[in-house]
């Protein structure tokens, strides 16, 4: 029963977090009777304990170690005595924000004792000595006057020990934010943080002139410059935000707000110039995925575990959050967004925003000027290091390193927050000293400010994680999938047609065996998912890996010890003809993509040669050691090879952009080559093919006359027509590709330019690629998005979710694509393609001998494009064949096998 267990407790966990975050905001808007606030800070201490119950029942039950109930009582009796004692000793301190530093503990101590026993013992002393330091901080404040006026001290120590710690202090991952005393290591920037707090409160409450506040920014710019130069960005970060709020808060100027944010802007430019920590810190935030085996290693996996958490997490200890480097310290919000779910970590967002405006009510309530400075200082310290923390761990900024307040792993954390909290409790029921109200509006601008960020932050990862989880399951560096093995039999893989093109076989033993019915010819299409994953295995990962079980019959699959069935995947191939590209390809290098104009659907894809990947395990160091051959890469979607002649059909797109009105008025006499500027370029077997005009040139592939083609149409239309044919960027589709790449008309010369007319030179791209302009041709000059996945269903046959036809775009006019349509059709009646005529359906293409050298041999790749019926096109094949010398030899004859294949069984 330890599913059904997880599943309510899931529930009532959410909902638990859920009640106790509404009666945080429920204080905020009290109606000002102690009773009605004692009442709610009761029910806050009730769900905190029932939600500490639910987390280790949870715990017990998918661990089964009942040495965890130690760990339960000791925490139960820190979260007991602590509000009790600050109650007892101190019944007139903030009970709401007792409870709230209470409730985050709980929660951090939970999680690091779910990543390591040993660092929740650690984590357990921290708290309790902390709280002991804290309330002995209070009981002495609450007897002694605090010395307000020694900023100037406050300032000096401040920047002696951080200076200390750049010179001296131990380098952790290229930071210097540890010094180590006696063997005891902290990091003294967070004690810092509350001398900072206390400088800014001192020198500001004293005067707010303009000397004063030049001055406090030189003392505040050494403290953030030292930071910088120990490569401690994060907390360069919070020193500057909490200057430049207290000083908004202390003047109420909206003025010194708007010019602090234009100054951090320009400080944050000059940085990434300056210094190349943060310019790395800023390029793995941008593209974590380039680096993702090295820099951007950490932030990748965070990002995994916080999609994979779902709404309501995978439960605790049955998630993979030590898969991330450091994540008990840097990213632990991406642990219990993993574990126990999105809605309870924006849940536990929420609570820490409420905190931040329990210290700013306090400091709207309270008369005295340098109490309500301190206490909108610690506010914004406290609230910007989560944003920071949380930001950067999700990537809603880039990130910096600093620690969750009160959740995460460390004795330095974990007391200075607490003291910083203690700190205001002691000092703010002192005898008042400047009886001064700060202005309410400067303190309603900035909890404003950072709610509408808090809320952006929380929408933010709600909506990346949902909208990414697919994607996230298709990287082959996330490790969560093998979680989602050892409780979901990987569901079949299907053709269009229903034929079962992937399916697990389950031994006596229980082993479980991947079996590819068709073995080589849909090796690529379907891929594979042992040591890595390719293909279909790889889109479809999570659908696969999804189970469509109903609760009772998964609790039933779990009495009886078995597995649950994934979901199945129906794909949009066509298994006849996806047999007959194999067939026509056989043993040759190259590949064959077909797909249906009109909705994207690829109908079949080959690239050769080919593996079996039911052998993919035994024969995985082989196929990874090739070269030479490559016979993994499919090279439908990511090979690049020249396009040839095949090009010359975006040269005529270009062509009639330019020449609207005339381009029927093109006239060109062969004699074979064409030269200009000292590049000679030469027709197919130095043909001289005599007077043509636009229609002849382009249905017999005259490359004179399409050079000359080319230097008449001007570049910037040239390269207008490539943008928006998606050259040089990546393809809209969801398939794994390589852009393709060509020269820059503009920046080109007279020889790119003749070379780049006619598919030459730098121009490189896949067949996908040149499949998708070629359907924009047939479907009008509107391009629908290519997709290899029709539909999910689970066990029942039910359809989970379907693909809908979704069109990427416009590439050309009708009346471009009509043209263009008419040429290519002449190409079948009358020139390089014509042994597809004489069919029971009329077919439109064009054929391309592209050349490239390998070694020191130029070699002729064989290219065909087209599609059939020319007047209403339903199949849309493009074929490359490395090295096969003439096109229409060679890859037309294929293109006719498959297209009779299309009608005979349509």
């Amino acid at each position: 029963m330890t599913l059904l267990l997880t599943q309510i407790s899931k529930y009532l966990i959410t909902l638990v977090m859920g009640i106790y975050t509404a009666e945080c905001f429920m204080i905020l808007y009290r109606n000002g009777t102690e009773r009605a606030i004692r009442g709610i800070c009761i029910r806050q201490t009730i769900f905190l304990f029932a939600l500490q119950a639910l987390l280790f029942t949870q715990i017990i039950a998918h661990t089964g170690n009942l040495r965890y109930l130690l760990f339960y009582l000791i925490q139960l009796v820190v979260l007991v005595l602590t509000p009790v004692l600050f109650t007892r000793f101190f019944p007139d301190c903030s009970r709401p924000i007792i409870n709230n530093m209470c409730m985050l503990l709980m929660i951090g101590m939970t999680i690091i004792l779910r990543i390591s026993t040993e660092k929740a013992v650690r984590q357990m002393i921290f708290v309790t000595v902390s709280i002991a330091i804290g309330m002995t901080m209070i009981w002495l404040l609450r007897r002694i006057t605090f010395p307000r006026q020694l900023w100037w001290l406050y300032a000096c120590v401040g920047i002696g020990a951080l200076l200390v710690v750049l010179l001296l202090g131990v380098a952790v991952y290229g930071s210097r934010i540890n010094y180590t005393i006696l063997g005891f290591t902290f990091q003294p920037s967070e004690f810092v943080k509350i001398l900072f707090v206390l400088f800014l409160a001192g020198a500001l409450y004293q005067s707010q002139t303009l000397g004063r506040i030049l001055l406090t920014g030189l003392i505040a710019a050494a403290h953030v410059m030292i930071l910088v130069l120990s490569k401690d960005l994060g907390s360069a970060l919070i020193f500057f935000v909490v200057y430049v709020c207290m000083i908004f808060i202390a003047t109420g100027h909206p003025g010194w707000l708007i010019a602090g944010i234009l100054l951090g802007v320009l400080a944050s430019v000059a940085a990434y110039y300056l210094f190349g920590h943060v310019r790395a810190r800023v390029l793995i935030f941008l593209d974590p995925w380039s680096t993702i085996d090295s820099s951007g290693y950490q932030i990748a996996q965070s990002l995994f575990s916080i999609s994979a958490g779902t709404w309501l997490g995978r439960g605790l200890f049955l998630g993979m959050p030590t898969s991330i480097p450091f994540v008990e310290d840097d990213v632990v919000f991406s642990a219990i967004a993993e574990e126990l779910g999105l809605v309870f970590s924006m849940l536990l967002l929420m609570v820490c925003l409420s905190t931040f405006l329990l210290f700013l009510q306090e400091a709207m309530q309270t008369e005295d000027f340098w109490c309500s400075l301190l206490a909108g200082g610690i506010a914004v310290t406290y609230l910007f290091q989560v944003f920071l923390t949380v930001g950067g761990g999700s990537k809603f900024i880039p990130l910096t390193g600093v620690t969750l307040p009160l959740v995460s792993y460390g004795g330095s954390s974990v007391l200075s927050t607490i003291l910083m909290f203690c700190l205001f409790e002691g000092v703010s029921r002192q005898p008042v000293s400047q009886r001064r109200v700060i202005r309410p509006h400067a303190l309603l601008s900035v909890g404003v400010l950072f709610a509408v960020l808090f809320v952006s932050m929380t929408s933010y990862i709600g909506y990346y994680a949902s909208a990414n989880r697919r994607l996230m399951m298709q990287n082959s560096y996330n490790r969560k999938t093998e979680l989602l093995e050892k409780e979901v039999v990987r569901g079949d893989i299907l053709s269009s047609d229903g034929a079962v093109l992937a399916y697990t076989e389950e031994g006596a033993g229980g082993e479980r065996t991947r079996v590819y019915p068709y073995g080589e010819v849909f090796s690529h299409a379907v891929g594979y998912a042992v040591k890595d994953r390719a293909g279909v295995e790889s889109y479809a990962t999570y659908d696969l890996l999804q189970t469509g079980l109903s609760l009772r019959d998964r609790i039933a699959f779990e009495k009886e010890g078995k597995l649950f069935p994934g979901n199945n995947v129906k794909t949009t191939l066509h298994a006849q003809l996806q047999i007959a590209a194999y067939e026509a390809l056989g043993n040759r290098k190259g590949a064959v993509i077909v797909s249906d104009p009109k909705t994207g659907k690829i109908l079949a894809m080959v690239s050769g040669p080919s593996y079996d990947p039911g052998t993919i395990d035994t024969a995985w160091e082989a196929l990874t050691a090739d070269r030479e051959d490559g016979i993994l890469v499919n090279r439908a979607t990511q090979g690049l090879y020249p396009a040839g002649s095949t090009f010359k059909i975006i040269t005529t797109l270009a062509y009639l952009r330019a020449h609207p009105s005339d381009y029927t008025a093109y006239e060109y006499n062969c004699y074979g080559s064409f030269t200009s500027a000292g590049e000679t370029v030469h027709c197919y077997g130095g043909m001289a093919h005599g007077h043509l005009d636009l229609r002849q040139a382009f249905a017999i592939s005259c490359n004179s006359a399409f050079v000359s083609l080319g230097l008449e149409t001007d570049a910037d239309t040239l390269a207008d027509t490539l943008d928006r044919m998606y050259f040089n960027t990546a393809l809209p589709c969801d398939l794994h590709t390589r852009p393709s790449r060509t020269a820059d008309p503009k920046a080109a010369g007279i020889p790119e330019r003749m070379q780049l007319a006619i598919g030459q030179g730098e121009t490189v791209m896949s067949p996908l690629h040149l499949n998708m302009i070629t359907s924009a041709v047939a479907n009008g000059g509107i391009l629908a998005q290519p997709y290899l996945i029709d539909s999910i269903t689970d066990v029942y046959g039910n359809v989970i979710s379907e693909t809908k036809a979704k069109n990427a775009g416009r590439l050309m006019s009708e009346e471009e694509a009509e043209i263009t349509t008419s040429l290519m059709r002449e190409v079948v009646v009358s020139g390089t393609g014509a042994a597809l005529s004489g069919r029971t359906y009329e077919a439109a293409g064009k054929t391309g001998s592209a050349e490239s050298k390998e070694g020191d041999i130029m070699v002729t790749h064989a290219w065909f494009t087209g599609f059939a019926p020319a007047s209403d096109p339903e199949i849309c094949v493009t074929i490359i064949v490395e090295g096969a010398g003439s096109s229409s030899t060679v890859a037309v004859p294929i293109a006719g096998i498959l297209f009779d294949t299309w009608f005979a069984n349509r």
